[in-house]
């Protein structure tokens, strides 16, 4: 408020914008014809850009990226829901057993590896069709592959982090 809804600030040559005003972050969040995300050299995903990834990891004007578009409303269908919600509900339901172990134990826990483990548990189901083991015992390790992405985001995160500087 002291800098009204919409300010930059530049650190070590990164320039960010802020705002706490629903209405521009609305048009910011947009994709339109006018509007288009560019993953450039500032943007944090920019060490693992991908024109291969589709639709997270490339530019918004891309060919892949309205190509990976054409299956996510199709996915969010009410069909697709009716069809997929029965196998997620059983993922979870297989959580349920190292939950109520974790919690008679009476400590402390890690929620997000234990939620890395849902959600790529359910990933793994859902779109390749593979049982990570997430949850066979409390001490499961998370596979390999999630295990590699989780791994591949935390060393993006702290390289870009550097800035432009580094």
């Amino acid at each position: 408020e002291l800098y009204e809804p919409l300010f930059q600030t530049t650190v070590m040559s990164r320039v960010v914008y802020h705002t706490n005003d629903p209405v521009l972050t609305a048009h910011a969040f947009a994709e339109t014809e006018f509007f288009t995300k560019d993953i450039n050299h500032a943007h944090p995903l920019y060490g693992v850009k991908s024109a291969h990834a589709g639709i997270f990891l490339t530019n918004t004007a891309t060919k892949e990226w309205k190509e990976g578009h054409k299956f996510i409303v199709p996915a969010f269908s009410p069909k697709a829901i009716t069809a997929y919600t029965p196998r997620m509900e059983a993922v979870v339901r297989t959580s349920f057993r190292i939950f109520d172990e974790l919690d008679l134990s009476n400590q402390a826990w890690n929620a997000y590896s234990f939620m890395l483990k849902l959600s790529s548990q359910l990933v793994g189901e859902l779109i390749i069709g593979a049982d990570f083991g997430h949850f066979e015992r409390v001490e499961s390790p998370i596979h390999d592959i999630p295990k590699a992405i989780v791994k591949l985001l935390g060393l993006n995160k702290k390289v870009t982090s550097w800035g432009d500087w580094y």
